[in-house]
């Protein structure tokens, strides 16, 4: 009787222990923040621009992820998250540092490299709300702030501020599409 009790007892214990602990499998989708402000790229409050090393990333990120390695990148992608960043490669050396992170907000092209599901979480850059929605006129308008560079393709704008750029790509239904941010060179 006594062992059968303290068996129990363990696997309850144990229960809670794995239950408390915290989860780097997956980052919920819809809870997911990222804030671009001042110089600085936050996902769910953890700054991840500081140094852009690859673990930053995938500690806020967790590890349910793909990973291909291509010519001069090994690219990260979290299918249920919408979410892929690159590493760059030398000589396929790993660089260990994240040279662009790209956030699907709706339909785009293909490519066997992209998330199978879009970004559900919230986008602030500065104190402007981002989502598939907001077209390129309210980006110029609440960013008027960001150096906004040329561009020779359509659908197609490039923001930058603070050492950080902000790309926005849109789709051929005029929604955005896809945000990539990284440092500015």
């Amino acid at each position: 009787m006594k062992k059968n009790i303290y068996l129990r007892l363990l696997c309850t214990s144990l229960t809670i222990l794995i239950w408390c602990l915290p989860s780097h499998a997956q980052q919920n989708n819809e809870k997911l923040s990222l804030t671009m402000a001042n110089g600085k790229i936050k996902i769910n409050k953890i700054e991840v621009s500081k140094d852009w090393k690859v673990s930053a990333f995938k500690n806020v990120l967790g590890s349910a992820y793909r990973e291909k390695t291509g010519q001069a990148n090994i690219f990260y992608t979290y299918d249920s998250l919408g979410i892929l960043f690159y590493e760059n490669t030398l000589k396929k050396i790993a660089s260990e540092k994240v040279t662009e992170c790209q956030i699907f907000l709706d339909e785009t092209e293909a490519s066997p490299a992209y998330p199978t599901a879009t970004y559900a979480g919230k986008i602030w850059v500065q104190k402007m709300e981002i989502s598939n929605q907001t077209t390129i006129e309210e980006v110029r308008k609440k960013l008027a702030d960001y150096t906004e560079t040329t561009l020779d393709e359509y659908d197609k704008y490039r923001f930058s501020k603070d050492g950080l750029y902000l790309f926005l790509l849109y789709n051929k239904a005029g929604r955005l599409a896809r945000i990539c941010f990284g440092a500015a060179k």
